[in-house]
């Protein structure tokens, strides 16, 4: 499936090889998980992968320096962790209704979300 979506041109990225807590990881093991997920899709992928998702969106600095040399452009965690490059938002759609999934694909609804949390 993944690959047939790569042909497709959807961008696919990586979730880490065994789904572990990065956080808990000593470096190398921490590396293996980064680095190995990424040449492991792009070897079966035949395209480079420079996305990631924190599994369980755990990431600390550490996590989020490894994923940079592991050679990540950018990196996805959980919805209303702090945002930037290597920490941006997944989009949860799995509960949402039609009209709330429509709403989540305008950048106005994040602009919304993050004004009015940085409110409280």
């Amino acid at each position: 499936q993944a690959r047939a979506l790569a042909r497709r041109g959807h961008w696919i990225g990586s979730h880490t090889r065994t789904h572990r807590e990065l956080p808990l990881l000593d470096e190398a093991a921490l590396a293996a998980e980064l680095l190995g997920s990424r040449l492991d899709l792009q070897r079966q992928l035949g395209q480079r992968v420079h996305l990631l998702a924190y599994p369980y969106s755990q990431v600390d600095d550490r996590c989020r320096q490894a994923a940079r040399a592991a050679g990540y452009r950018a990196a996805c965690a959980g919805e209303g962790i702090d945002y930037h490059r290597w920490c941006l938002d997944r989009v949860n759609t799995a509960e949402a209704s039609l009209p709330l999934f429509l709403a989540k694909l305008s950048p106005w609804f994040y602009l919304f979300r993050r004004a009015r949390a940085r409110r409280w």
